[in-house]
């Protein structure tokens, strides 16, 4: 994008804070548009741990699903591991899947982010939100 370009003519690399001492932000912010001259900040994207659910139904994980989602999403950068958890009844059809990836960087669960959420996955709409990091390091997987 052109924010990005602008930034690496300035020096800046990814994953790198801005300022002298790279004390800065490390992720852009992202927004979304509500008006025609107006957005909102959607999410804290300062993670590296991205959930995705409604990716495949209840029932339907099978021994396979954790690799095959690691070396897809290996594309945005490097997965660090790929937990996934399947929630009993009666947890809503769309959310009983819960795969969390753990990126080596924030700026690849950015990424991610933005090329799977909402994406179709076998039919499916595919739901795409950044976890908080120690939360997922306690094992947290309900939050």
């Amino acid at each position: 994008d052109f924010a990005t370009k602008m930034m690496k003519k300035m020096g800046w690399k990814e994953g790198q804070g801005l300022g002298k001492t790279d004390q800065g932000m490390r992720n852009p912010l992202e927004l979304k548009k509500t008006g025609v001259n107006t957005g909102r900040i959607v999410a804290d994207s300062s993670t590296a741990v991205l959930l995705l659910e409604n990716m495949v139904g209840p029932g339907e994980v099978d021994d396979d699903l954790e690799e095959e989602t690691m070396e897809e999403c290996s594309k945005y950068g490097k997965v660090l591991s790929c937990k996934i958890i399947e929630l009993p009844p009666p947890i809503q059809h769309t959310k009983a899947v819960r795969i969390f990836l753990h990126f080596a960087n924030p700026s690849f669960a950015v990424k991610a982010h933005n090329e799977l959420n909402g994406r179709f996955f076998g039919g499916r709409a595919v739901s795409a939100s950044y976890y908080n990091e120690a939360a997922f390091r306690r094992k947290e997987y309900l939050n």
